[in-house]
């Protein structure tokens, strides 16, 4: 997926990107964005959060700036990629 470029509000480059698969652990390492290839909602946890955010329906190619440390099995959007 190095082909995706990061949201414009966010400075940095994305230097590796991985999926993400909804869970309710926290991710092994924190996202600083998240994509969204495929339309369904979306709910996040933040990382000094202790409950889940449901951002409700998200649209394919949607770009989610934040650190996040969890996507929360709830979530129906499928193909999520998060650097």
């Amino acid at each position: 997926m190095s082909h995706l470029l990061p949201h414009p509000g966010v400075s940095a480059q994305p230097r590796s990107w991985a999926a993400v698969s909804p869970a309710d652990t926290d991710m092994s390492k924190v996202a600083r964005i998240l994509y969204i290839k495929a339309d369904g909602n979306l709910v996040v946890r933040g990382v000094d959060d202790s409950t889940n955010t449901d951002f409700g329906a998200v649209k394919a190619g949607a770009w989610i700036p934040g650190i996040f440390k969890r996507v929360a099995a709830s979530t129906t959007a499928t193909v999520i990629a998060g650097f």
